[in-house]
């Protein structure tokens, strides 16, 4: 009876150990999707266009200072997200510390890959944060500091809910037109001008990677480059609606190039603003201009990336 109750011993322990063994190896091996993390200028505001009644007035206004923006370079770091698994899991990873440099003007035509990192397959990222450090603007040849508030340093994006089955891409975008504010300061009796960041951001998931591609393209006027800032925006579907899927502020110094993302094959709708005005709030930037340009097309019908050809005449 001793016997038979140490071979039931041992076999109670062997199977313990085959099952633990098989949880850290599943653990270990657990099917792990890739998340990439990249960075532009985009918005997700449209501007609101200008009233009819008093067109001539917003004509007669000045090209607001930020039209003469060169660059607008902002330091990112500090990266980490929260998320959740089917085992109950619910927490922070830890930050991941990776500086890098962006310039915002640059982001109006093309994309910055920050940084991957990987989670286990039906995860769900339910929030992130970043930090920026520090940033610096070029108006006219000449580099100015950027004054970033102590609160508006870190970024938090809460609410994100979504479940990773496949390998994704997190558009973060910062606004390029309503991040950046000059303010007037008095100095010993002397005007000076001081420049404020205050971070616009927005976010978008891609997904389905294979089977998106770019939509971009070169607007002119009066088949000249450009000597005024414009706003482009894209719409799914034939019909504008109230939220588009990508709003951009392009300066004077893109020369009408612009990069509208990747994006599923579709019908979309693409809309240009010019005579834009700015108008700064204590809680931000108010944009409207004139709607000098709207066509609806097909991406993806017959190539991969659609580039768009489009002169404004005034």
């Amino acid at each position: 009876m001793r016997k038979s109750f140490v071979l039931t011993t041992i076999a109670l322990v062997s199977t313990l150990f085959v099952l633990f063994s098989c949880t850290q190896l599943t653990q270990l091996f657990e099917p792990r999707k890739s998340v990439t993390v990249v960075l532009n200028a985009f918005s997700d505001d449209q501007p609101k266009v200008a009233s009819i009644d008093t067109p001539e007035l917003l004509a007669q206004r000045d090209k607001p200072w930020v039209s003469d923006i060169e660059a607008l370079k902002v330091k990112v770091s500090k990266f980490s997200y929260r998320y959740s698994t089917d085992l109950g899991e619910n927490k922070w990873a830890t930050p991941t510390t990776v500086d890098v440099v962006v310039d915002l003007v640059k982001l109006t035509t093309e994309e910055y890959e920050w940084l991957k990192f990987e989670v286990p397959n039906g995860a769900v990222i339910l929030g992130i944060a970043l930090e920026i450090k520090e940033a610096t603007v070029t108006i006219n040849g000449v580099d100015y500091p950027v004054t970033i508030p102590g609160d508006k340093k870190v970024i938090k994006i809460p609410n994100m809910n979504w479940k990773i089955g496949e390998d994704v891409v997190l558009e973060l975008r910062l606004d390029l037109s309503r991040s950046i504010i000059k303010r007037a300061k008095s100095n010993n009796g002397r005007i000076e001008y001081e420049y404020i960041l205050i971070p616009n951001f927005g976010w978008r998931w891609r997904s389905d990677l294979k089977n998106l591609w770019a939509i971009q393209g070169t607007i002119t006027i009066n088949n000249q480059k450009p000597q005024e800032p414009l706003y482009v925006v894209l719409f799914e579907g034939e019909t504008p609606t109230s939220t588009p899927l990508v709003a951009q502020f392009l300066p004077v110094r893109k020369e009408g190039q612009f990069y509208l993302g990747k994006h599923k094959k579709g019908t979309y709708t693409i809309i240009i603003y010019d005579n834009l005005d700015f108008q700064y709030t204590d809680t931000g930037v108010s944009i409207s201009g004139r709607k000098a340009y709207q066509n609806t097309f097909e991406h993806g019908k017959t190539s991969a990336t659609t580039n768009l050809t489009i002169n404004i005449t005034k």
